[in-house]
């Protein structure tokens, strides 16, 4: 039998934070397709804003842990994918 992994909880915060997000894209999408006119717009546009909005700040918070852990190569590599989405949102408004 294997030792228990002292690393085994340590994402517990972070898989608990992203569950708020993923109620309110299941809320929002639900009553979404329930109702019609101007609300069912806008809770479309809710569902959307935080699918979008929810990844970046999730690489943000990555950045910040590897950051803190000294972990230059995948600081790269976050910084790399979230100027590609500036790239992408500059050259789509355009």
């Amino acid at each position: 039998m294997n030792p228990p992994d002292p690393r085994a909880d340590r994402n517990e915060l972070f898989g608990r934070v992203l569950l708020a997000p993923l109620i309110v894209v299941a809320a929002t999408a639900a009553v979404g397709t329930l109702l019609s006119g101007q609300w069912e717009r806008l809770l479309a546009w809710v569902t959307v804003a935080v699918l979008v909005v929810v990844p970046i700040l999730r690489i943000g918070w990555l950045i910040s842990r590897w950051v803190r852990r000294g972990d230059q190569r995948f600081v790269a590599a976050g910084c790399a994918l979230l100027a590609v989405i500036a790239v992408g949102v500059t050259v789509a408004s355009r």
